[in-house]
């Protein structure tokens, strides 16, 4: 046996495994690379249930409603949301850390006088919270 962690045990231990597998699977392509899968999400990132999950199985990585349905209720961040039944929809909730407007451009130094600012000193009404 390998000294430094102990053997992880059981099918417990496995699921928890799989759960977070599902978890960084579903960060990627709902918050970062959906095209990668072909998904498009609408303009305020949901994508049906049922396209997610079609699209993850073309990509080789199955997963169930079930675990889906798992992944959003036990993490502790709040990463995901799913909203209706039937038709139901699936997002990555925004992030508080990372902002999704684009940040101005930064201003280019000089050796010489200082000249004022040309960018905009705040985020445009659409970005703003």
């Amino acid at each position: 046996m390998k000294e430094g962690r102990p053997a992880e045990e059981g099918p417990r231990a496995a699921d928890e495994q799989r759960t977070v597998k599902v978890s960084k699977y579903l960060s990627k392509h709902l918050r970062h690379s959906p095209h990668r899968i072909g998904l498009t999400l609408d303009a305020n990132g949901w994508v049906e249930i049922d396209a997610l999950l079609a699209a993850a199985a073309a990509h080789r990585f199955p997963f169930t409603r079930a675990e889906l349905d798992h992944v959003v209720t036990v993490n502790d961040k709040q990463r995901f949301a799913i909203e209706g039944d039937r038709s139901a929809r699936a997002r990555a909730t925004p992030s508080r850390s990372t902002s999704t407007c684009p940040r101005p451009p930064r201003p280019r130094t000089s050796t010489t006088a200082p000249s004022p600012p040309t960018w905009p000193r705040s985020a445009p009404k659409a970005c703003a919270p």
